[in-house]
């Protein structure tokens, strides 16, 4: 059995390569974040965001990659690709309960990563502070202050910042 572990920035472009893998290879498909929306769903949580930082500080921030652990365990016929690994701690996890554990990190140029995330969020406004670099500029939506950021958050449409 094997298990390949795919990180990179948001937008890189892990998810596309682990559907590639099941598409290509037959394997069986495991996300952290879906793992993480499951334990959300149990919670009366209203940011997942921060229900993933809280979960990993009070039950480890490998307690994702666990529970992704203990459903390969069942079934160890079968090859997997995991997604949506986020620190060093969930790959640690990974290794320690793999042998045959391979970690890929998946990269993209910073203008295909933002053009992707654009094209999947529709509702999304990219706020920048003022002191951030030229790149990072170029693609906001809005640049802020720290005298005006919550004014201008607050006052924008857009469901997704």
């Amino acid at each position: 059995m094997y298990v390949v572990g795919l990180v990179g920035p948001f937008g890189s472009g892990c998810s596309y390569v682990a559907k590639k893998i099941v598409e290509n290879h037959g394997y069986e498909y495991l996300s952290l974040s879906d793992v993480l929306r499951e334990e959300y769903k149990k919670e009366n949580s209203k940011d997942l965001q921060d229900f993933g930082d809280k979960i990993r500080e009070t039950k480890g921030a490998d307690y994702l990659a666990q529970i992704v652990c203990e459903k390969i365990k069942q079934d160890t016929t079968k090859n997997y690709v995991v997604d949506s690994i986020r620190n060093p701690e969930e790959i640690n996890c990974l290794r320690k309960s793999f042998a045959e554990f391979f970690l890929f990190g998946v990269f993209a140029e910073p203008d295909l990563r933002w053009k992707r995330v654009k094209e999947k969020y529709d509702d999304i406004a990219v706020v920048c502070y003022i002191n951030s670099t030229a790149l990072l500029k170029s693609h906001s939506d809005v640049c802020v202050t720290s005298a005006n950021a919550v004014k201008v958050v607050k006052a924008l449409p857009n469901k997704n910042i």
